[in-house]
């Protein structure tokens, strides 16, 4: 597992650094906050998967996707992920990269997978198991990380490492790596995730954190 760390840190190195002059902290302590999520997916394939429209998507091994969001946080905490842009290859999986609203507080996402349909469920599905991880500073802010290790329904293995600033009221991960498996224990997937924008801002449009009317949702989240 070292070797795929060491790429990770490599691309990270590009990923963060490159955006950390256009990073904005203004005045930590708000409540609101809006800003930029920058997402880059790379597949070990090749690999078949059914993906939301369409037939299924092969994938080839070594590409690289990109992902762009638009993120919101209002004063109850919740995340709104906006999918902003999509590069490369990969198309969205299952509503793996989809606009998404995220309560950090109470283990919950919802998924807006298409104008019609959304799916809610449990922001961790599987049983875990959590490890703190060394402090560091992420884009200026110390921040607290948290290794989390789980095995999916199909016996894909996967080890996330997140670390969300202790400095200012904003929920979501500052900076995410996601390293998944195959069940013969093969570098399947690496993401890697980061905002890259962020500033308090008096206001975000309540219409973000609601779910439109008419609209099927699919509920799986007790």
């Amino acid at each position: 597992m070292s070797n795929p760390r060491r790429f990770v840190y490599a691309l990270l190195a590009t990923l963060v650094l490159s955006a950390a002059p256009h990073y904005l902290a203004l005045n930590p302590n708000g409540d609101q906050w809006q800003g930029h999520y920058d997402l880059v997916v790379f597949d070990f394939g090749p690999r078949t998967e059914q993906v939301l429209e369409g037939p299924p998507k092969t994938y080839q091994s070594g590409l690289q996707s990109g992902f762009g969001y638009d993120v919101y946080q209002n004063k109850l905490g919740l995340v709104r992920y906006v999918l902003d842009y999509r590069r490369g290859p990969r198309k969205d999986v299952l509503g793996d990269f989809a606009s998404k609203l995220v309560d950090p507080n109470n283990n919950s996402v919802i998924l807006f997978l298409s104008p019609s349909a959304v799916y809610r469920g449990r922001l961790n599905r599987f049983p875990a198991t959590t490890t703190p991880l060394e402090k560091r500073k992420v884009l200026g802010f110390d921040c607290k990380g948290v290794e989390t290790r789980y095995q999916d329904n199909n016996g894909f293995k996967h080890l996330r490492q997140a670390w969300a600033s202790t400095q200012t009221t904003f929920l979501g991960p500052l900076l995410e790596m996601d390293y998944t498996y195959d069940p013969d224990s093969s570098l399947r997937e690496i993401t890697l995730g980061a905002v890259t924008q962020l500033q308090a801002v008096p206001s975000v449009d309540p219409s973000l954190f609601e779910i439109p009317r008419g609209v099927t949702v699919t509920d799986e989240s007790k």
